[in-house]
């Protein structure tokens, strides 16, 4: 059985990564990937949840270093990269 899990795409104004970044990597999640405009969060823990993350959020917007903010959830499958390049590639057969 594959592993899956998910990704978090999370945008803010102001965006400020180190205060995004430190608040997250408080709750389970696997890493973070920083963007130009957004960063993506990724769990597999079943209690990362958008919910969970705008909690977070909405407090540091309570204590006014957000203005607005916006969670948005996809699921991702794993998958053996090297494999799918692999199988992208036309074979040349030179004789």
């Amino acid at each position: 059985m594959k592993k899956s899990y998910k990704e978090y795409i999370i945008t803010s104004e102001p965006f400020n990564v180190e205060i995004l970044s430190s608040i997250l990597w408080e709750l389970n999640i696997d890493g973070i990937n920083e963007e130009v405009n957004c960063i993506k969060v990724f769990a597999q823990d079943q209690n990362v949840t958008a919910g969970a993350i705008e909690n977070e959020l909405q407090h540091l917007k309570e204590n006014k270093l957000l203005r607005e903010f916006s969670v948005q959830e996809n699921y991702i499958v794993e998958k053996n990269w090297n494999e799918e390049w692999e199988n992208s590639r036309e074979v040349v057969r030179v004789t």
